[in-house]
């Protein structure tokens, strides 16, 4: 499942237990990919990166979505992005890219120390969203058995 933030589709893609992102940068017309281990794009993750982006662009002609062709836009990787310093912070990074690009580059600097303030950020982002609100009369009368 992608999201679509300020005009950029991005993708999460995880294999073999290492998360990348990639991201349909529509207003410059390019595909950006973000891998957080050394920006390298010599690994599986980065074939699934490809294949999604095929899969999007030939749903997008089909269904008309864009004027443009996306298969048409060019491949441009950034190299000046946060790089991860451990072998278990690619889903946080990943969170982390898709906050801060800009499209063409990352609005907020971020050394490795930051990384444990961002945990604390997305997840007060994740308990304090506003899907979390249910109507508690409702709730009780969809799942729960009345006297």
């Amino acid at each position: 499942m992608g999201l679509i933030k300020n005009g950029f589709a991005f993708f999460p893609i995880v294999q073999e237990q290492h998360w990348v992102v990639t991201c349909i940068n529509i207003f410059l017309k390019q595909i950006n990919f973000f891998n957080s281990i050394n920006g390298s794009t010599i690994i599986p993750c980065y074939e699934a990166s490809n294949n999604l982006v095929a899969n999007f662009s030939k749903a997008a002609l089909e269904l008309q979505i864009f004027k443009e062709d996306v298969s048409q836009f060019v491949h441009k990787y950034p190299t000046e992005f946060p790089h991860q310093h451990t072998l278990n912070d690619c889903g946080v990074y990943s969170m982390l890219y898709i906050e801060s690009w800009n499209g063409k580059k990352m609005d907020v600097a971020c050394e490795s120390s930051m990384i444990g303030d961002y945990r604390k950020y997305a997840m007060g982002g994740l308990l304090l969203s506003p899907m979390n609100e249910v109507n508690t009369s409702d709730f009780v009368e969809k799942h729960f058995v009345q006297d």
